[in-house]
């Protein structure tokens, strides 16, 4: 009979970060360190004036920096947006039973925080094609994203939790859905981001300047992403421009239609903190508004 080892999730300190640096990368051990930000899975150091120390907070999270350790630096080069490769990685040390990353600190602010101009719904398309080819055989595979919305037989029951108190026209939303689930599915899996919301594109002006956060990156279905597109932008035409540039056929956007209703029950049914909620209700009534007569 085997027994699970259950790792009791650390608490993450500047001193234990420092320790972590000192004993595996001393040149940047004496860099200025500061709280940064945090996320569901993440906490984040500044460290001096150029980098980020990324450490995952839950054994759940750990496969993800891992993931990103691995893969992201095998496309990052034909991206047309700067994404964040890990410039060291950490191992398991000071107490610290996982990988960690040092990682290149962007200029900006999330895209919940600062709009997005309309004209960069088509530079958003331009980055999803370049990242959306062709995937190979041993790349991750993520069991909820990218893969067929037939798979996801949690999401009715999360819509029948949620439409009540957050769409006036939930007849709509479960139209959007099962239209999307009878879709013929992606006959070809390639890379997708897999967590493409708003916190994870970074804003500097109006403009897209990075594209954060590459743990549940796989090879799947890329109306995963393109799901992106009705929470950045309140203008159709800016989508309708998007998806012409990326040259979505009429299933993907049914697909990715589909998705998004998966990412707005998500934010409202998981209990993340604000500004998940508020996303999750304005994705709903972007999907009824886009999605309700497609």
């Amino acid at each position: 009979m085997s027994t699970r080892i259950i790792i009791s999730p650390p608490e993450i300190t500047p001193d234990l970060v420092r320790s972590l640096l000192a004993e595996q990368h001393p040149d940047l051990a004496e860099l200025e360190l500061l709280p940064f930000d945090g996320g569901w899975d993440n906490v984040l150091y500044s460290l001096g004036e150029r980098w980020l120390v990324r450490l995952p907070k839950r054994s759940e999270a750990a496969p993800l920096i891992e993931t990103e350790q691995t893969w992201l630096p095998r496309i990052a080069e034909r991206l047309p947006i700067s994404v964040p490769v890990p410039f060291r990685a950490g191992l398991p040390g000071a107490g610290f039973p996982w990988r960690w990353s040092v990682v290149q600190r962007f200029q900006g602010v999330s895209a919940s925080e600062e709009p997005l101009l309309p004209t960069e719904a088509v530079a958003l398309a331009g980055f999803l094609r370049a990242l959306h080819l062709p995937a190979p055989t041993d790349a991750p595979r993520n069991p909820y994203r990218g893969v067929p919305l037939s798979t996801r037989a949690d999401v009715g029951a999360r819509l029948e939790r949620v439409l009540p108190s957050v769409s006036t026209e939930p007849d709509t939303v479960w139209r959007v859905w099962r239209r999307a689930v009878e879709t013929a599915p992606s006959k070809t899996d390639v890379w997708i981001h897999g967590d493409l919301h708003l916190r994870n594109l970074l804003v500097q002006e109006g403009h897209l300047s990075a594209v954060l956060d590459w743990g549940d990156m796989a090879a799947g279905d890329p109306a995963t992403d393109l799901a992106c597109l009705w929470m950045a932008f309140d203008h159709w035409s800016a989508i309708d421009a998007a998806l012409d540039a990326y040259g979505a056929s009429p299933d993907l956007v049914r697909r990715s239609l589909g998705w998004a209703v998966i990412f707005a029950t998500v934010f409202i049914d998981m209990g993340l903190p604000e500004p998940y909620p508020q996303l999750g209700r304005r994705l709903f009534q972007a999907i009824v508004r886009y999605g309700g007569g497609s």
